[in-house]
């Protein structure tokens, strides 16, 4: 894996925020190809680390204390 990939892979998380964002949004703030977003997507959701909310979009999991640290 590259670097470039590597820094894909925490640049989604940190594209959710606190807030919602749509899957659209975040591939064009992360700049992946969307296949690459759907994939990290899927596996932080997969981990417990993002959900897919039954409105559009995807939110962190994690909880804002431990994003603080």
């Amino acid at each position: 894996m590259t670097v470039a990939a590597n820094s894909r892979c925490f640049d989604v998380p940190e594209c959710l925020g606190d807030g919602r964002r749509e899957f659209g949004d975040i591939a064009t703030q992360t700049c992946p190809p969307r296949g690459v977003g759907h994939r990290i997507l899927s596996t932080l959701t997969e981990r417990g680390m993002a959900v897919q909310d039954a409105e559009p979009g995807f939110r962190t999991a994690i909880a804002p204390e431990a994003r603080a640290s």
